[in-house]
């Protein structure tokens, strides 16, 4: 896949929230968004707590799917982005690229302060990950991308 360089024009927030269709947002969350080029053709497949679309760029490209996934904070409801992945994964056999604010971590350097996550937890989502054909692609710049707002013993990150 080749990303060409491009001048990017993002509209007025009041634009967007009236060309933008969506869902509320549950709870905090704030939602997702797909944003892509004319040229490409964006097929919504699905969506829910994940946005999952085929790209199509032309007949001299390999159609392929862009996977967004929102996953839950609540501890009892984790599980559900393993399963959402998994699921996602079995639709179709495209290549296929995933995003999104998982919620998840991948290892245990990745959180810092509060309770440690236990390992059977950090295993099951990186093997859900793996298991989908997916890697991680890293990060580049501050690796912490969530925090508690707490100070001392009781602030957390990850």
């Amino acid at each position: 896949m080749v990303i060409d360089d491009a001048e990017i024009v993002i509209p007025h927030p009041e634009v967007l929230k009236r060309k933008v269709k969506g869902k509320d947002a549950r709870g905090r969350s704030g939602g997702l968004a797909t944003l892509w080029d004319k040229r490409v053709n964006l097929i919504l497949l699905s969506c829910s707590s994940h946005l999952d679309s085929e790209i199509q760029r032309g007949a001299e490209e390999p159609n392929w799917r862009f996977i967004s996934v929102y996953g839950r904070s609540e501890t009892q409801y984790k599980y559900k982005t393993w399963s959402i992945i998994g699921d996602l994964k079995s639709h179709s056999d495209l290549p296929w690229l995933a995003s999104g604010d998982l919620n998840k971590i991948f290892y245990h350097k990745e959180n810092r302060g509060g309770p440690p996550k236990p390992q059977a937890y950090v295993d099951r989502f990186r093997n859900a990950f793996l298991n989908s054909e997916l890697f991680n692609l890293g990060f580049t710049g501050y690796e912490i991308t969530w925090c508690n707002n707490q100070e001392g013993e009781e602030e957390m990150e990850e």
